[in-house]
C-alpha cells in the first residue's frame, strides 16, 4: 500500500460545524479547498451523487485558526502545499475511487508544528502503480 500525506496546522479547536464536515467526509471524499478571502473553503467538486447534510455541502477554516499565536502569521508556504496536495489527492480519489482511499481527519499536533492545536490531516491510499506514480510526480514537481 502507497501513501501520500498532507497536514495544515490548526491553532484554534474546529467549529462543531466542520466536525459535522468530518464526519461526512468518510461517506463523501468528494471535495475541492480553496483559499478565499479570510477562508479556506471546502466545496463539493460536483461529482458526487451522495446525499449529505446541507451544512456540509460546503464548509470553511478561518485564516485566524491557521496562524500560529506566537508569530501571529499565516504560513503561506504550508497552506499552498496543503491546498495543492488535498486538491489532487481528492481529485484522484474521484477519477479512481475503486483503486484508492482519501481520508481527511483531525489529528494531534506534533512537533513539526509545537503550537498547533490539531492537524488537519489528509490521506492518499492506492496499491495501484499508476496512481502512485501519478500522484508522486504531481507531489514531486510542487518541491
Amino acid at each position: 500500500m502507497q501513501t501520500f500525506t498532507a497536514d495544515l496546522p490548526i491553532y484554534k479547536e474546529p467549529s462543531k460545524r466542520f466536525s459535522n464536515f468530518l464526519e461526512d467526509f468518510v461517506t463523501n471524499s468528494k471535495y475541492l479547498v480553496q483559499f478565499v478571502g479570510d477562508r479556506v473553503v471546502f466545496t463539493q467538486n460536483g461529482i458526487s451523487n451522495i446525499s449529505v447534510r446541507k451544512s456540509s455541502m460546503s464548509t470553511s477554516i478561518m485564516v485566524n485558526s491557521l496562524k500560529d499565536p506566537f508569530t501571529t502569521l499565516l504560513n503561506l508556504e504550508v497552506l499552498r502545499n496543503f491546498l495543492i496536495k488535498f486538491n489532487i489527492m481528492s481529485s484522484m480519489a474521484c477519477i479512481y475511487c475503486s483503486d484508492c482511499k482519501f481520508t481527511l481527519s483531525l489529528i494531534a499536533g506534533d512537533e513539526s508544528y509545537p503550537n498547533s492545536v490539531k492537524l488537519l490531516h489528509a490521506t492518499l491510499e492506492t496499491e495501484d502503480d499508476r496512481i502512485y506514480q501519478t500522484v508522486d510526480n504531481l507531489f514531486g514537481a510542487l518541491n
